[in-house]
């Protein structure tokens, strides 16, 4: 199996679910990848982004990342919040890209009024720090894993200037990209699509979530039918690779073994992720 995810996935959230018994030997190959506005990415991008942002622009850069590594079936597509609902869109553009999906607090709805409130925070958001970054970040990500929050402070800041490391720090995605994300929004015809398909999803909710309401949460698992699955994340938000690694890899563990046992006389050879 090989495993294709999407943002917001930390080192420790990959290393727990490898480390699981049974899940490395069926998974050939990991690719993780960042929106063209995201992260390294973004870095690698800087001098050619657009404004605006468009979700389904990302849906088909995940195709094309399949197409250009040449990824063979069977393939499980993972992603958080954007990253799910850009990794969903892919799905329904291309049912047979993906045996099975798996999204975690997946962004779903047409929210306006919520994404425009939380751009305009972003926007005001600070986003320059001097050398003193684990203490402004500890504050602000108090409930993060400390070992997640680690990762972020050494691969999701860069440099102001890239040749003075004294120069203080700025985030590798730009806040006004971020808030274009918000602003972008998902398809809005992917719950429709998403009803309509065939394939296998998991959803991964958190139960105090600030992005998915319980009612949408209840909306999206009257939806899916078997062998697609509902699970909730008891005690966490919508930030659940940061703060519950654990407990997310340990559910991706399950539904990944899952699936390879109801694959094992369709497809032989192991996952792509």
């Amino acid at each position: 199996m090989e495993r294709l995810s999407i943002n917001s996935f930390g080192s420790w959230v990959i290393d727990y679910l490898l480390l699981t018994p049974g899940v490395k030997p069926t998974v050939k190959r990991l690719i993780a990848i960042d929106a063209a506005n995201h992260g390294d990415s973004a870095v690698l991008n800087r001098e050619v982004l657009p404004t605006k942002a468009c979700w389904p622009d990302d849906s088909r850069d995940i195709l094309h990342t399949l197409e250009h590594f040449n990824v063979q079936q069977p393939v499980i597509g993972i992603g958080h919040s954007f990253g799910g609902g850009s990794m969903c869109h892919a799905a329904m553009m291309q049912p047979d890209a993906f045996v099975a999906t798996i999204f975690i607090e997946p962004i779903l709805f047409q929210m306006k009024e919520q994404t425009e409130a939380l751009a305009k925070k972003t926007l005001k958001r600070r986003d320059r720090w001097s050398q003193t970054l684990t203490s402004a970040f500890e504050r602000s990500f108090e409930d993060w894993d400390k070992r997640q929050l680690g990762v972020f402070l050494e691969q999701g800041v860069i440099p102001l200037d890239e040749h003075n490391m004294s120069s203080g720090w700025t985030l590798k995605t730009p806040k006004e990209q971020e808030a274009a994300t918000y602003l972008a929004a998902p398809h809005p015809q992917i719950l429709h699509l998403l009803q309509e398909s065939k394939r296998r999803h998991h959803f991964i909710w958190g139960s105090d979530s600030f992005a998915i309401s319980a009612e949408n949460r209840q909306l999206v698992e009257r939806m899916v039918h078997h062998p697609s699955t509902t699970r909730v994340v008891a005690g966490a938000g919508h930030l659940i690779p940061m703060t519950h690694p654990e407990s997310l890899s340990s559910i991706i563990a399950s539904i990944l073994q899952q699936t390879a046992t109801g694959f094992q006389t369709e497809i032989p050879q192991r996952f792509r992720l």
